[in-house]
C-alpha cells in the first residue's frame, strides 16, 4: 500500500506532522473541494471562497497537531469549528472593507452572525463516501472497480454482475469484499 493509499486515522496523525506533504496532499485532495463548497454556500465568490479554503488548511496546519480525539467528541465536529469561525471571521472583516469591488468577494450578502449550516450530518457523510470511493478507484483494477460499482451503486446481483463482466461469482464477492474493506479502512475516525 502506498503512502497516500493510508488509511484515514493514519492520514490524521500523519498530518500532525507538517512536514508529512504527501500526507498534506492527500488530506487536501479529500476536505478542499468539500470546504470550496461549504464557501460558496455562505455566499463567498469563487476568489473569496478558494482565500478561505485556504485560510482554513493554514489554520489545520497549525491546529491539526494538537488534535487528540476524545470521548464523545469527533473529527467533523472539530472541523465544523474550526471552519465556521474562519468563515465568521472572514465575513466579519469583509463587512469592514468599502463596498468597491464586494460583488466578486460576496455573491449575496451574509452577516457572520446568520452564516448558514452546512456541516449537516447526512452530507457530510455523503460527502466523505463519495470522495473516498472517488480517490481509492485507482487502487483497483477495472474489473473488479466496476463489479463492486455495479453491485453496491447500481443494486445489481452477484449473479448478473458475473454474467455481464465474464467472470465467476467468486470473483465478484471477492472485488466487492475488498473495495469495502479499503473504503472502511480510508473513512475511519472522518465520519464520526
Amino acid at each position: 500500500m502506498s503512502q497516500s493509499a493510508s488509511t484515514s486515522v493514519t492520514l490524521l496523525a500523519r498530518v500532525q506532522d507538517p512536514a508529512d506533504d504527501v500526507a498534506w496532499e492527500h488530506f487536501v485532495d479529500l476536505y478542499g473541494p468539500l470546504l470550496y463548497r461549504w464557501s460558496r454556500r455562505q455566499g463567498l465568490g469563487h476568489a473569496a471562497a478558494e482565500d478561505l479554503m485556504q485560510d482554513v488548511f493554514a489554520t489545520l496546519l497549525v491546529e491539526l497537531p494538537k488534535f487528540r480525539y476524545q470521548q464523545g467528541g469527533s473529527f467533523r465536529a472539530w472541523l465544523k469549528t474550526i471552519t465556521s469561525n474562519r468563515v465568521k471571521n472572514f465575513l466579519r472583516n469583509e463587512s469592514k472593507r468599502p463596498d468597491v469591488g464586494k460583488d466578486a468577494v460576496i455573491d449575496r450578502q451574509a452577516s457572520p452572525e446568520q452564516a448558514v449550516e452546512f456541516f449537516d450530518d447526512a452530507e457530510f457523510a455523503s460527502y466523505v463516501a463519495k470522495r473516498s470511493l472517488k480517490l481509492i478507484q485507482g487502487e483497483f483494477a477495472e474489473r473488479d472497480w466496476r463489479s463492486f460499482w455495479m453491485q453496491m451503486i447500481e443494486q445489481r446481483t452477484a449473479v448478473d454482475v458475473s454474467q455481464e463482466l465474464g467472470i465467476n461469482l467468486n470473483q465478484v464477492y471477492l472485488a466487492k469484499s475488498r473495495i469495502m474493506r479499503r473504503l472502511r479502512a480510508f473513512s475511519e475516525g472522518l465520519l464520526d
